[in-house]
């Protein structure tokens, strides 16, 4: 149990560290295709971090899509915000959490991130 868990989650960690963003489509045929080699006494060590990859990819994916709506992606946006936690400076960077004022474009919290602020 505990060797099932461990390779689950290290798919898990393995796609926290990518940058492919497969289609739906192909994460939900690979889930099939991951849970069908479970089955398989010789496959299923391998399909093991195959399934966790999937999973968080999935789980990934749909947040993505909750965020913001496609037709705006890529544009700038004048919105008006509230800041709901003060700045946190890490580095040459500061990050803060902003909340939109009636504006249905933009998802309930935005954390921005500000790279090399001036002060």
């Amino acid at each position: 149990m505990v060797k099932t868990c461990l390779l689950l989650l290290a798919g898990g960690l393995a796609a926290q560290h990518t940058t492919l963003l497969l289609s739906y489509d192909l994460l939900c045929l690979l889930l099939v295709a991951s849970v069908a080699g479970l089955a398989r006494r010789p496959l299923r060590y391998a399909a093991l971090p195959v399934l966790g990859w999937t999973l968080f990819m999935l789980s990934g994916s749909g947040i993505i899509e909750q965020r913001i709506d496609s037709r705006f992606a890529g544009d700038s946006m004048l919105v008006k915000v509230r800041v709901v936690e003060f700045p946190k400076r890490s580095g040459s960077s500061v990050t803060l959490t902003l909340a939109p004022i009636d504006d249905a474009r933009v998802p309930g919290r935005v954390r921005v991130s500000w790279f090399e602020p001036l002060v």
